[in-house]
């Protein structure tokens, strides 16, 4: 498909990738309705988005992306009716104006997780390392999962990496308790297979796991440190916006905090901290000074 070869050019990967999964939507209904896009009009975007919400799909998911495909058809002049004005009207998401506040943990509830954590098997010295990077350092679940061995830069204590979302490189200091759980992952834990990718499905064929699995690991270990999660979102993201929360309430500035996160727009930083601060808490910890060479001396030692 055009549309998708041309937001290739200019989209992050995984924004295309959203986009090529939730416009199956709309071709199935073309389809079903024997039209071409072409033929897609307002009257029939109407009945499409009637349909989305009996089937109960994504909806903002879906709807973003075909206003997307929309509007770059309304350029090309693909459609009967190009005045995208119109389409907006349809088609535009509206966010609530006093937006639900970012689901947050406590230092306490942070650390209670971590220490739950079996550390004894395979997957738990694995989901260790993986919540570790999102509780530490407020990665997202596609930069977890992408982590690459060319990420580590041992000799200088460092992870440096590219974000999926916004192409946007980071780079944080290796701290000892990181930097300890990956090697104990690699060592002892990862399945013995030639990938780039760090973490890695702990069944055949050994593929390296899926962001969509986050989700249920965070919460599986959440409800096995018997944290209530009732009314809280309990995914890795959480782990992000309680890391932001904290370092805003230990005095750090939205600038700094939008670095450490690799937010590309500072507003989206703001929204992170838009809490009710009588409740915070702590748990963002200071990274301790590593001694210059700590990790490539292990590494070498290993023969890796």
């Amino acid at each position: 498909m055009e549309f998708i070869f041309h937001e290739r050019r200019i989209k992050s990967p995984l924004t295309v990738s959203k986009y090529h999964l939730y416009l199956r939507d709309l071709f199935n209904f073309l389809k079903e309705n024997n039209k071409l896009v072409k033929d897609f009009d307002i009257p029939s975007c109407l009945l499409f988005l009637r349909d989305l919400k009996r089937q109960k799909r994504p909806w903002p998911h879906v709807v973003s992306s075909v206003r997307a495909f929309i509007r770059y058809s309304c350029e090309r002049n693909l459609l009967g009716d190009c005045n995208f004005f119109r389409w907006d009207k349809i088609l535009c998401l509206h966010r609530p104006r006093n937006p639900q506040l970012p689901s947050y943990y406590s230092k306490e509830e942070i650390e209670k997780l971590l220490v739950t954590i079996d550390r004894s098997s395979p997957k738990g010295k694995r989901d260790y390392a993986m919540i570790l990077l999102a509780a530490r350092y407020g990665l997202r679940a596609s930069d977890i999962v992408g982590v690459t061995y060319a990420n580590f830069e041992w000799e200088l204590n460092r992870l440096s990496l590219v974000q999926t979302k916004t192409g946007k490189p980071v780079s944080f200091p290796l701290s000892e308790e990181i930097g300890s759980a990956i090697i104990d992952y690699i060592k002892f834990g990862r399945p013995e297979i030639d990938s780039p990718y760090v973490f890695l499905e702990h069944m055949a064929p050994y593929q390296r796991i899926s962001p969509q699995a986050l989700p249920g690991i965070v919460s599986e270990w959440m409800l096995s440190a018997q944290i209530d999660i009732s009314t809280r979102k309990h995914g890795p993201h959480s782990l992000r916006h309680s890391l932001a929360i904290n370092l805003f309430e230990n005095g750090e500035t939205p600038s700094v905090i939008s670095e450490i996160l690799g937010h590309s727009n500072l507003s989206t930083t703001l929204n992170y901290v838009k809490v009710d601060l009588k409740h915070l808490r702590q748990c963002a910890l200071e990274v301790p000074q590593i001694p210059e060479f700590f990790y490539l001396d292990i590494y070498e030692k290993e023969n890796w």
